[in-house]
């Protein structure tokens, strides 16, 4: 039973970490990034 407990704990921290991967997609490049042909970790550098 808290094998069971222990795995679904750990696909629910899966989860949320990829839920902010996903925020952070939707929210990381800005439009100057797209309009210079920029990728965004290079432009913040």
């Amino acid at each position: 039973m808290s094998e069971l407990i222990a795995m679904c704990v750990q696909e629910e921290e899966r989860l949320k970490v990829e839920k902010l991967d996903m925020a952070h997609l939707t929210i990381g490049p800005n439009k100057k990034s797209f309009k210079k042909g920029i990728p965004y970790k290079q432009e913040t550098k």
